[in-house]
């Protein structure tokens, strides 16, 4: 084995990354509803647009069973394209050996594997519906992040370990400090034999430490069945499978296949003395411990009777790439390691690999460096000196790392990328595509307004669940527009209501389409509303509702005046305050004359008008914060200007404080007014757009000046 000089200080080089890829995941939903088809060749198709459009629900399995086998005497093949011949999404590994693949059109499909199950996509709004398979994701990486927490013979807590879902099906795990932990404790064992039994003399601590490594090693090699990359010794299957390229990996391939045996190889490379072992190869060891333990919990958690619903296959590296990579190399279901420091390793299993296998090289970029440079495989892009790379990928932007710095790093395996926390989407989408015959026609209205009706109640719905489970709303709202001949979409945005309503929405969504200024000869293949820019709605005490709590309490113990200055109260009568506090709990109240040549004081309620604000906490009030905002917008721009404050109590009909003691009696007046530094910047930002402008403008007129 040949190892590269590593830096173990660096961050980098320590970190453990395991990539999760669920085995065609969108069958194994399927599965998971009709057990029926555990073990079966099953294809999941999307429903064919020139056929029958009616709503399907995912729980009507045998509606969506559009082609299942039938006896040797009777043709499986489909009579007629009408909602049978859509083109198959997911293809199962059963499916796969008969060489059907991913793209292929349901009669093709069938004529490959007689015996084939073909399910379609439950349909909903004309389209796609794709809200159960999206919950099953959420569903399996909740219990791969328990999982991880359960490990045997340790305390893993949660905040020390990063996870980023890259897509539904795929899953990044940044791992490096619950293993360094892991290791240090491994690391404490010293040198023993060979078989690091554990001793009468060993003290708790030893004996804990040594029990860790036992489980290190019965999940990451007996469990897991984990191989070392660049050291098994491949099959042939494994050698073309690794030999993919991007595009038929994500199609699909019969060399894609399972092998439930452990390769000498690797057999030898678990059974060494812990003395033999790299601080390298431990971080790996306890990565692919906690990735075998996760995806076993995972596979026994949904198993059903007749077998095994969701598998998942993983790669452990040290960076994104490479895990990535690994996790491909034996597919389904098994787990691959590659280590960075091992160069024999990555010229075996990495340089051979196309270029467009990589990270982000998978598209335009990719099929232009491979022109352009004259490579085909990442082992070619590595032989390209960084100076040539230079020369034909220049950056202006000394600050912005260039294209040619990433060529350089990750054809060898570099990748300082890091794995960021994100379990929800970043931006959500409902489109739809009309090929040929149905591209819509831009002077037909009525049809494209449908469409975009139809479009935009998916997106709602989804914004509603979202909402309910994670507390935030979309800042940006986009609809993008693709015409037939174009080879992009041209886009427009805005920002997005505060309130999760059609009749919020919609205006907006046709707003933004007049401003694409179609003419009506156009033709539209492709229309796409998307939601991003979330922001968290906070609750609790960052509350709206709480900010304006700690400020009656604020009130109760010393009064804001019109100038922004706060007076204690200790020097007033004590008696008449209770009288005021308790009331306040009530109303937020500002006295003030309404007339300086009487001396009654009226009492603003202000509680309804943080109310309004605060009630986007409740999905039943959502539909209803719309109508508020007028109120809304009055009440904040009210608290901040105490004239405009004046001006409306004197319009309101006087209401007498509670009586006292003559004696005792004291009449505070003055208007509550804010300073700027008296703002909080997290509660502002949880308030409708229109308002934070308005808001905002008043800061800046109250932020001090600079001398």
């Amino acid at each position: 084995m040949i190892y590269r000089e590593m830096n173990l200080d660096e961050s980098y080089h320590r970190r453990t990354v395991v990539h999760f890829d669920l085995d065609a995941f969108y069958v194994a939903c399927e599965r998971e509803l009709n057990p029926a088809l555990v073990n079966q060749p099953v294809a999941v198709s999307q429903y064919n647009p020139h056929g029958n459009l009616h709503e399907t629900h995912s729980s009507e399995i045998e509606k969506r069973l559009v082609v299942r086998p039938l006896s040797e005497t009777v043709s499986n093949r489909p009579q007629s394209h009408e909602g049978t011949n859509g083109s198959m999404i997911a293809v199962s590994y059963e499916a796969r050996r008969q060489g059907v693949k991913r793209g292929d059109r349901g009669m093709d499909a069938v004529t490959k594997c007689p015996g084939l199950f073909i399910v379609q996509v439950p349909v909903k709004r004309g389209k796609a519906d794709l809200t159960m398979y999206r919950r099953a994701s959420n569903r399996i990486i909740d219990c791969l992040l328990q999982s991880i927490l359960d490990f045997p013979v340790t305390d893993i807590k949660r905040s020390e370990f990063k996870v980023e879902k890259a897509s539904i099906d795929e899953i990044y795990i940044d791992l490096s400090i619950p293993v360094d932990l892991m290791t240090r404790r491994i690391h404490s064992i010293g040198d023993r034999d060979k078989t690091n039994t554990i001793a009468p003399s060993d003290d708790a601590e030893t004996v804990s430490n040594l029990q860790l490594w036992e489980h290190v090693i019965h999940h990451a090699k007996e469990v897991g069945g984990t191989s070392i990359g660049g050291i098994e010794i491949m099959t042939e299957t494994t050698r073309a499978a690794n030999q993919l390229s991007k595009n038929e990996v994500r199609k699909g391939s019969k060399f894609q296949t399972f092998e439930n045996t452990l390769d000498a190889g690797s057999q030898k490379w678990w059974d060494r003395p812990l003395p033999e072992w790299t601080e390298i190869e431990l971080h790996l060891a306890c990565g692919s411990a906690l990735a075998a333990f996760a995806r076993q919990n995972v596979q026994t958690k949904f198993r059903q009777d007749s077998g095994d619903v969701f598998t998942l296959s993983a790669g452990i590296s040290s960076n994104k790439t490479l895990a990535k990579l690994a996790s491909g190399l034996k597919k389904p279901n098994q787990q691959t390691i590659i280590n960075p420091a091992d160069e024999g390793a990555l010229q075996k299993l990495f340089h051979p690999m196309p270029v467009s296998r990589l990270r982000g090289l998978g598209g335009k970029l990719g099929e232009g460096v491979m022109t352009r440079l004259k490579v085909a495989t990442v082992g070619d892009l590595a032989q390209v000196p960084l100076t040539i790379l230079e020369t034909e990928y220049p950056t202006s932007n000394e600050e912005e790392k260039s294209i040619a710095s990433h060529l350089y790093e990750i054809s060898r395996g570099i990748c300082i990328e890091d794995v960021s926390e994100r379990t929800i989407e970043k931006s959500m989408s409902s489109g739809k595509t009309f090929r040929g015959a149905l591209a819509l026609s831009a002077a037909d209205e009525a049809t494209v307004f449908n469409w975009i009706s139809e479009l935009l109640g998916s997106l709602l719905e989804r914004l509603e669940d979202d909402y309910d489970t994670n507390m935030r709303l979309p800042g940006l709202l986009s609809l993008s527009v693709k015409l037939v001949g174009s080879h992009s979409h041209a886009s427009k945005s805005c920002r997005a209501p505060s309130n999760i309503s059609h009749e919020s929405f919609y205006p907006l969504i046709l707003k933004l389409y007049k401003q694409h200024c179609l003419r009506r000869r156009d033709k539209i293949q492709g229309i796409t509303i998307t939601a991003s820019n979330f922001n968290e709605v906070s609750h609790g005490r960052g509350s709206i509702l709480n900010a304006f709590e700690r400020l009656s309490q604020v009130s109760s113990q010393g009064l804001i005046n019109s100038s922004g200055a706060i007076h204690s109260s200790k020097s007033e009568n004590p008696d008449t305050m209770p009288h005021q506090i308790s009331q306040s709990e009530e109303n937020i109240a500002t006295s003030s004359p309404s007339n300086p040549d009487d001396g009654k004081t009226i009492t603003v309620d202000r509680t309804q008008s943080c109310q309004a604000e605060s009630k986007v906490r409740s999905k039943a009030s959502i539909s209803q914060f719309g109508k508020k905002r007028r109120q809304g917008t009055m009440a904040i721009e009210n608290w901040f200007h105490p004239k405009k404050q004046a001006s409306l109590e004197s319009k309101i009909k006087p209401k007498k404080t509670v009586k006292e003691d003559d004696s005792k009696n004291q009449k505070i007046s003055g208007t509550c007014s804010l300073r700027y530094e008296d703002i909080d910047q997290g509660v502002l930002a949880e308030l409708p757009f229109h308002i934070q402008a308005m808001v905002r403008k008043e800061m800046r007129q109250l932020k001090p000046k600079r001398l």
